[in-house]
Order: C-alpha cells, then structure tokens, then sequence
C-alpha cells in the first residue's frame, strides 16, 4: 500500500492511491473485503509514507477477521525488498496484490489454489498487480525492483498461467476519469460487500445511519452518501454520485454522476456534473463530458461547441484525404485489434471557442490518439482528426486541443491571445514534441508563436514539419 495517487486527481489530505473513495469505502478496505471473503486469514501489509493514514484507517482488523502484520520500507517506490525477508515454509505460496488494485475475491481464491498471474483486458491486455508463487519463485524478485518493472515480469508469464478479471472483478483509480468510472462497479451493484449492513437502504441507493438528507433534496438514484456527508433542501444530487465522508452540497446545488471526495463543500452556485471534486477544485474528467460551474478558476460553465469550421473547400479536401486513405486506415485497425494497441482514437473534449465578456467556454469532442508508443495508434489517431476537419470541427492550422482545465490555467493575457484560434490539425511543433509528457510551457510557447506568426510561410513550414515527422514515424512503422 504504498503507490502514490495519480497526479489528475486533486489534492488529498494523504498522497496514497490505496486511500482513495472507492464507493462506501476506500480501496484498502475493500482489498481486505475481498480478501476476507476468499478465506484469508493472515496478510502482510507493507507501508512507506503517510503509513499513520493507513494503519488509522484500517486500526480495526476485527471487521475482516484477518491478522494484519505491518512492514515498513523506506522508499516507498521499491516495496519489495520485504519479500526476502517473510519467512516462508516449504510448500507454501505467497499471494502478492496492491492496495489500490481491487479485484474479486473470486480471483484471489483462484490465486490461492494455483500459481497464477491476473490479468485484465480492456483496451489492452495489463496486469491487475495480483499474482502467486512458490516460496522458490520469491528468490526471482529484485529487491530494487519498482512496480513497472514488476508489471513487466508479470505480464512476460506464459498466457496459460493467467487469470482473466472479468470488468465487474477488478479496479484500479491510474487517472481521475478511471476513478470516476470505477465508482459505477459498487453505485449499480449494492449486493454483497459493496454497502455496508449497518447503512439504510433509500429507494435512490444507500446513506450512512450518521448522514443528513433533507427530506425536500431531490435524490435521483443511484446514489451513495457516506459518513457525516449534509445535503441541504432543495440540493439536485444524482444519478451516479459518490459522496464521500463530511461532503456538504448546499442549497439549490447540482451534483449528477460525480465523486465528491471527503471534506468538500459544494455551494449553492455550483452544478458538477462527471467529475471529481475537493475542497475548491473540480477535475473534468473530459472523456465523459459534463459541466462545472463553481467559482474556482477551473470551473466554468461548459455548452455545447459553435461550429469552427475550415471553410467548405478545405472540408472538401479533408473529406477526399479521408476517402483516400480509408483502406490504409481499415488496415490500421486490424492490426491494433491483433497486436492488442488500442483499437480507435479516445475522444477528448476540447475548448473551441471563448467569449471571455460573456463567460462559457464552447467546448466539441476531438479525436485524439491515445497515450501509445505504437506508432499504428497514433496513424488513427491521425485519421479521426481528419474527420474533425471534414466535419468543422478543427481548422488545418490552429492551436494544439487544450482541456477546460488546461484553459482555465492559462493566464489572462494567453486567454486573450488564444481567443479566436481554433484546434488545429497541424500546429507549431514544440521543443518538448519528442518526449512521452510534453511540458505545458512548450506547448504555450509554441501556441503563441503560431498566434503571432499567421503568415502563409509560416503555415507552409509548420506543415513541412509536421510532414517530415510523420514520414519519419512511418519509416519506424514500416
């Protein structure tokens, strides 16, 4: 239990990702849920900072039944050198998770049964941080090893030694929009360990016994209210909220599929919808969509795009290149879907336009290319922001898709630079283009150059660039 958040979420009281809401409950204690359901009877617990937040949340090892023995390492990043030192019999296994990594008490009986890897398909095929092994294996980890190189040594064991989790089997809060989607697992399925005995049992979800629900609140199920949590008169909560121990929402707010972590108060002015919030910040989780109005700086009224149309001759020409290339790109996705990449882009909501006397942001979902080193995924990726431009909703030559949230970040004078400048299929390279994370400050830099330098020279050399690095990737490609 010593795996950091996800730098997307805001801001915690604690920096662990095991500590995170995962419906009534964090994902520690739903680790030991599922641990006590598949029989165990003793685990070891491995702790490196904020391990005070930890042991407090989890002080009371009766609930599970389960002897809890503690470990301590000093560099959170390498937890494994424990494992040389648990002293093992002959014959027995040692079943290794993460606590920010539930899955199904039916793998983990798997688990116990035989050595096994549990693996996890969506998009791709990963690791669910689950695996078992003989005392003799144990010797085989590194004790300096972090936990990609763990995943990596998981994932290279043979395909008939693994277990499949089913979606319903298995978690894991990597981003902020992922620990939005994993609240959907207990919100529609409140059976079994996923609401404790001693919460009521509401016609629209469930509500710790110590909760305060103003009887003139509009509950719209599902909906999950924790511990100390207030929802005022005339509160619209729901569907598919999460709120978390000590959340207030005032009166007159709106909440609908969101997650309010804990300590978070929620004013009357406020209307969050798909995304996570804490104390005075709200993350978008933009693949879903939604609105956020809320006098933090993040948060703005969201509706839908305007047109940001090309022009009819450059739609044209967009769509004759998309029909051009469709077989190649028909070509791409059978060799995504084969390969296990990533089969289409992912959609990005993206600010097209602002009125900054009026206030909304105008925001359309972009096709953007997923986070892959393939150079395949990136070539769809490609083909779907040629669609935007033959459907009006990028220009050929504009700024880089920026969040609201990446938006509201910009200072006041970007803001006013960037005004009318559209998302651009081609746009000025930045000096951070080659690595994996590109630096915001490069990516504002080259925007404002592009803002600066309009003429038709300059949009010949951008498309120059642009060109010899997609010819430069095919050459990788094939």
């Amino acid at each position: 239990m010593t795996a950091p958040r996800a730098v997307d979420i805001p801001c915690l009281d604690n920096s662990l990702a095991c500590l995170l809401t995962f419906g009534s409950a964090t994902f520690a204690e739903r680790v030991l849920d599922s641990c006590a359901l598949a029989g165990f009877r003793e685990v070891d617990i491995v702790l490196g900072e904020d391990s005070k937040c930890v042991q407090e949340a989890l002080k009371d090892d009766a609930r599970w039944g389960i002897k809890l023995n503690w470990h301590y390492v000093p560099v959170s990043a390498t937890p494994y050198a424990i494992l040389q030192r648990l002293a093992l019999r002959d014959g027995q296994r040692l079943l290794l998770g993460h606590g920010h990594q539930w899955v199904s008490d039916r793998i983990l009986f798997s688990l116990i049964k035989s050595c096994d890897v549990a693996m996890h398909i969506a998009k791709a095929v990963s690791w669910t941080g689950w695996l078992s092994m003989e005392r003799s294996s144990v010797a085989f980890i590194d004790p300096t090893m972090n936990f990609a190189a763990l995943s990596r040594l998981a994932a290279a064991t043979r395909p008939e030694r693994c277990l499949i989790a089913r979606y319903s089997e298995f978690a894991n809060p990597d981003s902020a929009l992922s620990l939005l989607l994993t609240q959907n697992l207990p919100l529609y399925d409140m059976t079994g360990d996923a609401v404790p005995e001693s919460w009521l049992r509401m016609s629209w979800g469930a509500m710790s016994p110590d909760a305060i629900v103003h009887p003139q609140s509009i509950m719209t199920g599902p909906i999950l209210v924790g511990p100390g949590c207030l929802i005022a008169r005339n509160a619209r909560v729901g569907p598919g909220v999460v709120l978390s121990p000590h959340a207030l929402i005032a009166q007159g707010a709106v909440v609908k599929g969101s997650l309010v972590l804990a300590n978070t108060y929620v004013d009357s002015r406020s209307v969050l919808e798909h995304c996570l919030a804490r104390g005075n910040t709200a993350q978008m989780c933009n693949r879903i969509g939604g609105q956020a109005a809320n006098s933090d700086g993040m948060n703005s009224s969201m509706l839908m795009a305007q047109p940001v149309s090309a022009g009819v001759f450059w739609q044209l020409l967009a769509a004759c290149l998309a029909l051009t290339f469709l077989p190649s790109f028909l070509l791409l996705l059978l060799w995504n879907y084969f390969s296990f990449q990533p089969f289409l882009w992912q959609k990005m909501r993206a600010v097209c336009f602002c009125r900054l006397d009026a206030g909304p942001l105008y925001c359309s979902d972009l096709r953007q290319p997923h986070l892959s080193s393939a150079r395949s995924v990136w070539l769809v990726g490609c083909y779907g922001a040629l669609l935007d431009v033959m459907q009006g909703r990028r220009s050929w030559f504009g700024m880089r898709p920026r969040t609201q949230t990446q938006w509201s970040r910009l200072g006041r004078d970007w803001q006013k630079l960037f005004l009318q400048m559209a998302p651009g299929f081609f746009y000025t390279p930045a000096w951070g283009d080659n690595n994996a994370a590109l630096d915001a400050d490069a990516q504002v830099a080259a925007n404002a150059y592009l803002a600066a330098q309009s003429s038709f020279e300059r949009r010949l050399s951008i498309f120059n660039t642009s060109a010899r690095k997609a010819f430069i990737r095919l050459n990788y490609l094939f």
